[in-house]
Order: structure tokens, then sequence, then C-alpha cells
């Protein structure tokens, strides 16, 4: 048996020349050895290289000339051999490589891990640029984490003087200043911290990672009266129905407004501009803009004492609460069963900060908003016709249903129960996955591989396709002929698309192959053969 077994390692071996001068095998033996006495009881030759790689295991990496078979079949046949394997190249998860992402609770906790597998935000299925608006006290939009992903104004020359676009400011390249009227932003924690949660760029080996790594951000700062937050919304309004009107050729794909502020012990009927204020929300809502807003911080029923713009009955907005590090309701926050329709973290959020620094308890509803606007700018990454299609044609519509879905497939949450409309945490992996009834459903059918070609195959790849009802990790491993495992991978399912795996079998040797799909208890097995 051993001898067989060689062989078809041997004839995997041969494959891989001219590939690489030589290859690394994981050699396992029955006792321990240390480098030096292996090395003398395998007689190793030609430069061959051999490490311990977990001791207790009695695990080597052993790496010899890919010329070198003689070798490679006598150290298969000694005693003290248990095996002797090729050694698989990882394939990464989209985990981002930011330095303090393991600080970041909360996007384990709304699953925006979960969507990166499949989109890590920035552009729809069209291609369009997707847009969020930060209405704040001011932004560092030079901060290394955002840098790349801020706004730019496609219909303005920076630093000329002119109002290029005619929308009354000047040289409003990278968003408004709305009291000085151009793109010089005052520097403030609390708009570059709701900045970082919503955008801070992803994967960059720098601080930490946003709900999306690639979006832009349109910073409108200076915003400190309702005055100013109707401007604001104003500029947002007149850019998003430029693209509308020219079907994406002028202005910007604004999906989402964030105001992390508002006025407290306010109701909607106690002053004019108030109701104005709350009429603001159908306006931009109909040019398909969903707009996040923070509850007051205080814990207080808000119905009862009143919040501004909490209270304003329009169905394009969405209150915020918080929940915290243990994934229950914030007790130090306010609740309203009637207004306030989700919740998110936003306890002691690690984010960053001004002089290109980082928070680390970046507390309160204003935490909490930038969860749900960021989510919204990564479901708008949905890649199906349906979604894209509806985008243009009723983006109403489209962002009401987002906003239905956030609340229908959050997480319920025992200690919301009569604290927000939905009762739920925000989960926008769910949320993103509900969303394929717009694309006329997912392709799903009996779990398991449907076929596998070319078989047998001649070629570099296989392609394995299978059916799936269920978007959980599954795995695929391939064996050889005696049972070996020469192939093993854990994989998320693409959600919208085909289900196919595409592997390269150039390495391996001429035979018969099983490959077997895993879902926890299920499993599905079909042969092929390669030559």
């Amino acid at each position: 048996m051993k001898k067989l077994n060689f062989i078809i390692l041997l004839f995997f071996s041969l494959s891989l020349l001219g590939q690489n001068d030589s290859s690394t095998y994981i050699l396992k033996t029955t006792r321990s050895f240390s480098t030096n006495k292996l090395k003398s009881y395998l007689k190793l030759e030609n430069n061959a290289k051999l490490e311990i790689i977990f001791e207790e295991l009695n695990l080597y990496a052993l790496t010899i000339p890919n010329t070198d078979t003689k070798q490679l079949s006598r150290i298969s046949k000694l005693e003290t051999v248990e095996y002797i394997e090729v050694d698989q190249k990882l394939e990464y998860r989209k985990v981002p490589n930011d330095e303090f992402y393991d600080k970041q609770y909360g996007l384990e906790q709304i699953k925006a891990t979960k969507v990166w597998d499949s989109n890590t935000g920035g552009l729809t299925g069209n291609g369009d640029t997707i847009v969020i608006a930060i209405l704040d006290l001011g932004l560092e939009i030079t901060h290394d984490d955002l840098q790349g992903n801020i706004w730019r104004n496609k219909g303005e020359i920076p630093n000329d003087g002119i109002d290029n676009d005619d929308n009354g400011y000047i040289d409003d390249y990278f968003g408004v200043d709305l009291v000085n009227k151009n793109d010089e932003h005052r520097t403030h924690y609390h708009g570059t911290s709701v900045a970082g949660i919503i955008a801070a760029k992803g994967n960059n080996s720098v601080g930490i990672a946003g709900v999306n790594w690639n979006i832009k951000i349109l910073p409108i700062t200076n915003v400190g009266t309702v005055s100013q937050v109707l401007k604001g919304y104003d500029y947002v309004y007149k850019e998003r129905k430029k693209f509308n009107d020219s079907n994406g050729k002028e202005g910007s794909l604004i999906v989402a407004t964030n105001l992390s502020a508002g006025i407290k012990n306010g109701f909607p009927e106690d002053k004019k501009e108030f109701r104005d204020w709350c009429a603001v929300y159908d306006k931009l809502g109909k040019l398909g803009i969903l707009n996040i807003t923070s509850a007051v911080n205080d814990p207080v029923n808000v119905e009862e004492v009143g919040d501004m713009p909490t209270l304003c009955q329009s169905d394009y907005l969405i209150p915020v609460t918080s929940t915290n590090k243990d994934d229950v309701f914030d007790s130090d926050r306010s609740f309203g069963a009637k207004s306030i329709d989700i919740a998110a973290p936003g306890r002691e959020i690690y984010t960053i900060s001004v002089e290109n620094g980082y928070k680390s308890k970046f507390t309160g509803n204003s935490a909490a908003a930038p969860f749900v606007a960021g989510a919204i700018g990564l479901l708008y990454t949905v890649p199906c016709k349906g979604f894209t299609d509806k985008l243009k044609a009723n983006p109403d519509e489209l962002s009401l249903k987002i906003k239905d879905y956030l609340m229908k497939f959050g997480d319920e949450k025992s200690s919301l129960k009569n604290k927000t409309v939905s009762g739920v945490r925000l989960n926008v992996y769910n949320t993103y996955l509900e969303l394929s009834d717009l694309c006329s459903g997912i392709p799903t059918g009996d779990f398991g591989i449907i076929n596998i070609t070319p078989n047998p195959s001649f070629d570099e790849n296989v392609s394995i396709e299978y059916n799936t009802d269920n978007f959980d990790e599954h795995q695929i491993r391939i064996f050889d002929r005696m049972g070996r495992l020469v192939y093993d991978k854990t994989f998320t399912p693409n959600i919208f698309g085909k289900r196919e795996l595409v592997i390269n079998v150039s390495g391996y040797a001429t035979g018969i192959y099983y490959a077997t799909l895993y879902l926890k208890k299920k499993k599905s097995t079909r042969a092929f053969f390669v030559y």
C-alpha cells in the first residue's frame, strides 16, 4: 500500500517539473527527531532543506528539487515516515490587515465581515460610484485612513476660483464647508470618527476598516444650526437629482446621508422649520436617498420628551439608538417604540480621530448611526440586474425596500423589545442575502455537486458546479484514489451568481480523484479523472 501511495505522489511530483525549481512537502514521522538527526536519518541530498513546523506533532517541512524523484521515492519508503504530502498554498479570506481591526467589535456584530466575502463596497453592479453624505461639524479629509475614499465633485475644477457647476459654491471639489462656502473643511473629531465607521480605507495595512472598504464620503461641514442642516440636505438633493436626471452622467449617486445630531425636547409640530425639516426627508427619499440620524443620547423615551429629527414622520428617515459590547440595548441611550427604527453598536467604538489619530471610546448614538449608513452603502453593491434595474427605474422604491429589509432581517434582541420599532440590531449580511428576491431569487437547488468539467481533464483547471440553499461556510475537499487529501478549501458560496469553483489540477498525477462538498452534516461526492 505504501508503494502504491508513493507512485501516485511520484506522478504528482513529476507534473511539477518546469513550474518551480523545488517543491515543499509536509513530512510526518512516527517519532520525534531533532532536525539534525532527521537530516542524517533521511540522508538528504542535493541541497534539500528541512525544518520543524510543529514539534509536538512531529511535523516537518521538506523542500527538495523537483528533479530529485529518486530521493523522494527513497524517503517515502522509510518506516519512520508516516506520510509525506505536497504543501498547499493558503487562500486568505476578506478579513482586512488593518492594524487595529481586532478592536472593532461592531463590524463582527453586524456581520459586515460576511458581506466582505462578496463585496467590500464602493460600486453598484452597473459600476456607479456609491456615495454617502456626512453632515457634521468638521471632518479631517486628509486622514491616512480616509484618503482615497473622499468624494470629488466631477462638475468642479479645483482651485480655479470659479463655480464651475453653478451650484452656488466655488471650488467645492472635496465637498463643502457651508459657512466658508469652499472645501477647506474644519477639522473636528466628531465627523472624523463618524466617517471612519462608514468608510475607513480597508485592507491598507493602516489603522482600521470601515463598514465599506471602498466608498466615497461627501463631507458637508460646519453644520451647526437647523438652517445649515437644511442647506446641507439641499446640496445633497441637487447632486443626486443631477445624477437621476442625467442617467448618471452628472451628479453623484448619493444613497444615504448621516446626521449624528439633532435638537432634544423638540417635536415636529413645535416650529415651522421643524416641519420643513421633516418634509425634506420625503424630498430626498423620492430621489432614492435614505437619511440616517442618531436619537438623543439621554436615557429617555423620545416620544414623551421630544427629539428632532427623530420624531419626523418620514418613511425615508431612519433614527438609530445603541447597543453595547454585550450586544444588548445600551441603557444610557434613548428609546422610542414608534419612532426609533433600529439599533446598532454604539458603545466604545474604535474609530479614527483628528491629527491622523484613532479614538478608542467613541460612544453614543453618534457612533451607532454611521453603522447603519455604512450598511446601506454596502447593500447597494448587490451585483444583480434586478437590483440595478430597480435602482435606475424606481430609486425611491428600492430605498424603501432596503429600509424595510434592514428592520426585518436584523438580529432580534429581547433588550430592544419596546425600545425600537423593529426590535433588532443591525445585521447587514442577513439584509444583503434577503435582497436576493430583487434578483428573481437566488438560483438554488438540492445541495450537492452538479457537474465537474472537463472530465476527464486534460486542462490546467477543472470547474466544479454545485447547488446550495445555504450561504454559511462550505468546504470542498479533493482526495486521490488512495483516499489521501490533496486539496482542502473553506469558502462562502457566491450569493448572487453562478455557483462554481475553479481548481488548478495541473500538478495532479494521472488518475481518479474524488471531490467532496461539505455543509455541516451534509456531503456530496463526485469523481473525476485527470490525465
